[in-house]
């Protein structure tokens, strides 16, 4: 008779049981952006940043066709929320792409974190679930290479650093 608590079994129950502890953990938290703030971090949910959704604007951007409708948060809004008024933030993409946005950018320009273009849920192969939006088209200056940059798509990650 073999024993049922042989190594090979007991490594399966682990294995088993640490795959579904892994799984049960980002099922409950469903976090699409972390907002890092002085080594704490602060995790959103699609819903929590649907219901924080402020701003709206159309405009033309070079990687869409004519002027396309954003929706989302806007990056003074989740600024406030932690009492941030300078500073720069460093917007990170899934695939580890980064670009800085500096707090004027937020006063002159009132970027978003846009979660809807054209009324629908951007998925990631569309630029989504989360991209950094200008509104380019409200002043003729705002439209550059470097705010370009600065449209972070994929968006996952935010850190805040103060100057």
């Amino acid at each position: 008779m073999q024993n049922i608590l042989s190594p090979k079994f007991c490594l399966s129950l682990v294995i088993a049981f640490c795959a579904l502890f892994s799984f049960t953990i980002n099922a409950k938290e469903n976090s699409i952006l972390t907002f890092e703030i002085n080594n704490e971090s602060y995790q959103y949910t699609l819903d929590d940043l649907t219901q924080m959704s402020d701003t709206e604007f159309k405009t033309e951007t070079p990687w869409t066709a004519g002027k396309t409708d954003f929706s989302g948060v806007s990056l003074k809004k989740l600024a406030q929320q932690h009492n941030i008024s300078s500073g720069t933030f460093k917007v990170i993409a899934l695939n580890n792409y980064w670009s800085e946005i500096p707090y004027s950018d937020i006063d002159n320009y009132d970027p978003i974190i846009a979660i809807k273009k054209n009324g629908k849920f951007m998925p990631i192969r569309d630029k989504g679930p989360l991209w950094i939006v200008y509104p380019l088209s409200q002043k003729g200056e705002v439209n550059n290479e470097l705010l370009h940059s600065r449209m972070v798509w994929q968006t996952s990650k935010i850190e805040w650093t103060a100057n």
